[in-house]
């Protein structure tokens, strides 16, 4: 990365931060996230690139449209859905390994939050699966232990039959 891409990385969050409300913490964290995937792509290309490659998608206040929509948790912050079902409430899923393997426990605490966004967007359903055994990329299978928030979140779980 140039440092001058860098430097100017930091003078375009720090102008994007002062029209944000303090209180704004939702904003607040967009803008920290759009900032760090703007210094990942730096590694690979200027700023000017970066950011003219950029699309505007939506406006994340509009009304998802019907459908089945595949979103990681950081996509459904704003959204409503009628039905959410969040897959993979094992360890090492969520919270994720990277933030279990680092022992920082701030980033656990973010991968809570995120769970927390996910689990907010159901209106009427929300299901949560667990997998007993996962496969491998060798064709066997590995063992999971749920994680160890299901029983936070299993209350507000919709009932599922059995199988």
């Amino acid at each position: 990365m140039r440092s001058d891409d860098q430097g100017r990385l930091q003078e375009l969050y720090l102008r994007c931060l002062v029209d944000l409300a303090d209180d704004d913490v939702d904003g607040q964290d967009e803008l920290i996230e759009a900032a760090e995937l703007l210094e990942t792509l730096l590694d690979e290309t200027t700023l000017e690139n970066a950011i003219g490659n950029l699309r505007v998608v939506g406006d994340p206040e509009d009304p998802a449209s019907p459908g089945i929509h595949l979103l990681n948790g950081h996509l459904g912050k704003g959204q409503q859905f009628t039905r959410v079902i969040v897959v993979g409430m094992e360890e090492a899923f969520i919270p994720n390994y990277p933030a279990m393997a680092s022992g920082d426990t701030q980033q656990i605490r973010d991968e809570l939050a995120v769970l927390h966004v996910m689990a907010s967007r159901a209106q009427e359903d929300l299901v949560f699966t667990v997998a007993e055994r996962v496969p491998t990329t060798s064709g066997g299978l590995k063992t999971r232990e749920p994680s160890r928030w299901l029983p936070l979140v299993e209350p507000f779980a919709s009932p599922m039959p059995e199988l």
